[in-house]
């Protein structure tokens, strides 16, 4: 079996595009996100669906605090230090 090791700098191209995800939710989907670290994904994912409600969890204090931060203009992320 072949692995192939990656780059961390081409992680962003292994993503699932939103568009290609969206297909496949309603409008207004509801996301869980585990890991929510400063809320890169959380922002990007309340952008691309206005509409979400978005569960983001984050067990280290200090990244809770700065993805509560960043996050606070978004009334449809909801943060959880966990």
């Amino acid at each position: 079996m072949l692995i192939k090791k990656y780059n961390l700098d081409d992680i962003e191209t292994l993503e699932i595009s939103k568009q290609f995800i969206s297909q496949f939710l309603p409008k207004n989907p509801v996301i869980v996100e585990a890991g929510g670290h400063i809320g890169r994904d959380a922002i990007r994912m309340a952008k691309f669906w206005p509409e979400a409600t978005i569960y983001s969890f984050e067990p280290v204090k200090e990244l809770y605090d700065k993805l509560v931060l960043n996050a606070s203009i978004y009334n449809n992320i909801f943060c959880y230090n966990f």
